[in-house]
């Protein structure tokens, strides 16, 4: 896996031509970073400056720690994405009894919404893939609410709280 500053060198290297990113794995190596010591490369991770992918029009992240996958977006700037697609990698492993709030992760995207962070406008999402989510009915409705222009949207394997999320519209 690349080192964080290495990642962040070639997605701005890319980022007048990047229009599909998918990340899944690299999470990981950032947790585990060089010394093993979990926090260490998430906190080199935040001193980064933002990356901007303006030609980005779909984004798939596969995450073993929501906190992990929050802090991979918290670097990009993504103001054309059209499709968003999230997958709990390590729930997707672990036994039926294992769960993985991902309520961080997008209560994060929500606030990257806002007018003042703009990082991930919501509003443009037309297509929403989820597989392995688990999030409270409150959490993805709120979510939900902030995707206006949704077309598709996709759950697999996900947790009650989603379905309850989406009744409760």
């Amino acid at each position: 896996a690349p080192s964080t500053q290495q990642f962040i060198q070639i997605l701005g290297d890319s980022a007048e031509s990047l229009e599909v990113l998918s990340i899944s794995g690299y999470v990981t190596a950032l947790h585990n970073g060089v010394t093993n010591e979990p926090g260490v490369a998430i906190q080199s991770l935040e001193a980064h400056r933002r990356v901007a992918l303006p030609r980005l029009t779909r984004l798939t992240v596969g995450y073993i720690d929501p906190a992990q996958a929050v802090q991979i977006l918290s670097v990009l700037s993504l103001p054309a994405l059209a499709q968003l697609g999230l997958v709990d990698v390590a729930s997707s492993l672990e036994a039926d009894w294992y769960t993985n709030d991902s309520s961080e992760l997008f209560d994060f995207l929500v606030q990257s919404h806002s007018p003042l962070e703009a990082s991930f406008p919501l509003e443009r999402i037309k297509a929403l893939d989820l597989q392995f989510i688990d999030l409270s009915a409150d959490t993805f409705a709120c979510f939900l609410t902030q995707c206006h222009n949704l077309e598709h949207l996709a759950i697999h394997d996900c947790s009650e709280g989603l379905t309850e999320g989406l009744d409760s519209l």
